[in-house]
């Protein structure tokens, strides 16, 4: 399926069989960290769209965000990241492993727990994750005469849905939820918008972006920026993303 094509032609293909406006969330809601890799990997061949030190950062925020989001996770003083509740763990053990850790260490800031996050073993557990659940299933590609170990999407209409939703039907949509809008962001700070053939947004739908943006909880909307920073190396690439943080003084825990 061809990502890069006229976006207009390919929404109403799309959304054709749905009500306007279309069902962004079919067949289902995934966490921002699973659907990440999901579109993240080619899934004809089961490579990367993007690199892939760009695939553990993005992987490692989709994860934090996903505590951040639930309501697991919330900023301390000074930007350090806390545990909001010792008596409500995730059910997830990924994610639970994650916590456990976060709550050892109170004092460790956001940004901190990011770079320790961006590990291959992050995408890796929950690359297993996904294999148990059946999201993805092992296979094999075809380099020269070596035949090497990839994993690939067991539902390839999923994965093509799932691929036209961020690249596509997001980016235009009027009512956006903070978990796709942080989805949006992580792949457009990790290159992976680019890769699919898709600008950065401007215009009214930045406008329209940013007012979510404002009822994200500023945790997450610091995690992206600090994303936004490393990705690009320090260029102040988070300037750019429609989930900036809000000025001092509306911080939100």
């Amino acid at each position: 399926m061809n990502v890069s094509g006229t976006r207009r032609d390919s929404a109403s293909n799309l959304s054709g069989a749905w009500s306007d406006p279309p069902d962004i969330a079919w067949p289902g809601i995934l966490p921002v960290a699973e659907d990440y890799v999901l579109v993240a990997r080619d899934p004809c061949t089961g490579r990367g769209r993007v690199n892939g030190r760009m695939l553990v950062w993005g992987t490692a925020a989709g994860l934090l965000a996903d505590l951040l989001l639930a309501g697991h996770l919330g900023l301390g003083g000074r930007g350090t990241l806390r545990v909001r509740d010792p008596c409500r763990e995730p059910a997830d053990p990924v994610d639970r492993a994650l916590w456990d850790n976060i709550a050892k260490e109170p004092g460790t800031d956001l940004d901190r727990w990011l770079e320790r996050t961006a590990d291959t073993s992050v995408v890796l557990a929950v690359t297993r994750r996904m294999v148990v659940s059946g999201r993805l299933t092992r296979g094999e590609m075809r380099r020269g005469i070596r035949r090497i170990p990839v994993l690939m999407p067991t539902d390839l209409a999923e994965a093509q849905w799932r691929t036209e939703r961020l690249s596509v039907l997001l980016p235009d949509c009027e009512r956006i939820s903070e978990a796709d809008l942080t989805l949006l962001s992580i792949a457009e700070a990790t290159g992976l918008l680019a890769a699919l053939g898709i600008r950065p947004q401007t215009g009214a739908r930045t406008g329209d972006r940013r007012a979510v943006a404002a009822t994200c909880p500023t945790a997450v909307t610091e995690l992206l920026r600090d994303l936004a920073h490393r990705a690009s190396g320090g260029s102040g690439a988070q300037d750019r993303s429609p989930c900036s943080p809000r000025p001092t003084g509306a911080r939100r825990r």
